[in-house]
C-alpha cells in the first residue's frame, strides 16, 4: 500500500493532489481546493478510482465523483443567515450517474435554534432498471425554556408529506441524574 499527497496555496486558493495506490486492488486519485472568495467560501472536490480500489473514504461503487461547495451568510436587518450549497455528480462502476443537491441554513434567536437542510438525489438506471429519485426537507429545531431542552426534528418528502417527526425533552435533576422523554412518528 503507498499513498501520498502535495499541498500548495495559490494566493486565496488552497489545494490538495492526494492520491493512494494498493498493490493487486487498484488505487485513487483525488483533488480537493478550497478558497474565499469576496464573500463565498467555495470548496472543490474530484475523485477518481482506478480498479477496485476501496477504503473506508472511497466506497467501492464510486468510479468517479465531483462537487461543488459554496456558502456565504445573507445579511437580512438585524439576521445573518448563513446558507451552504452542494452539488455532487458522481458515475458508478455500474455506469448509473448520480446527481445530488443539497441546501443548508440556520437561525439562531434567543434560546431557539433552527436549521433546515433539503436535499434532491436522482440516480439514473443502467440497463434497463429505473431511475431513482429522492427529495427530503429536514428541520431541526433545539429550545431551552428554564430548566428543560426540547429538540425536535421532522422530515418531510414532498410526495408523501411528513414522514417521520420526533421531540426529546430533557432535564438535569441533579449533577449525577438527568430525565428524558421523547415522542417519535414514523
Amino acid at each position: 500500500y503507498v499513498e501520498g499527497s502535495i499541498l500548495r496555496s495559490f494566493g486565496r486558493l488552497q489545494t490538495e493532489l492526494a492520491g493512494a495506490y494498493e498493490f493487486g486492488a487498484g488505487g485513487v486519485a483525488e483533488i480537493n481546493a478550497l478558497g474565499r472568495f469576496g464573500r463565498f467560501n467555495v470548496g472543490f472536490r474530484g475523485l477518481k478510482t482506478f480498479g477496485e480500489f476501496a477504503s473506508e473514504f472511497v466506497p467501492a461503487e464510486v468510479d468517479y465523483r465531483a462537487a461543488l461547495t459554496v456558502d456565504t451568510s445573507l445579511k437580512l436587518g438585524r439576521l445573518t443567515l448563513p446558507i451552504q450549497g452542494n452539488v455532487q455528480h458522481s458515475r458508478l462502476r455500474t455506469g448509473a450517474k448520480v446527481n445530488e443537491f443539497l441546501m443548508t441554513t440556520s437561525v439562531n434567536a434567543g434560546r431557539l435554534a433552527l436549521s433546515a437542510q433539503f436535499d434532491h438525489r436522482e440516480e439514473s438506471g443502467t440497463g434497463g432498471s429505473p431511475s431513482l429519485s429522492d427529495t427530503r426537507l429536514r428541520l431541526l429545531a433545539n429550545l431551552r425554556v428554564k430548566d428543560l431542552r426540547f429538540r425536535g426534528n421532522a422530515t418531510f418528502d414532498p410526495t408523501s408529506g411528513l414522514e417521520s417527526a420526533s421531540l426529546t425533552v430533557d432535564k438535569n435533576l441533579t449533577e449525577v441524574s438527568d430525565i428524558s422523554g421523547e415522542l417519535e412518528y414514523r
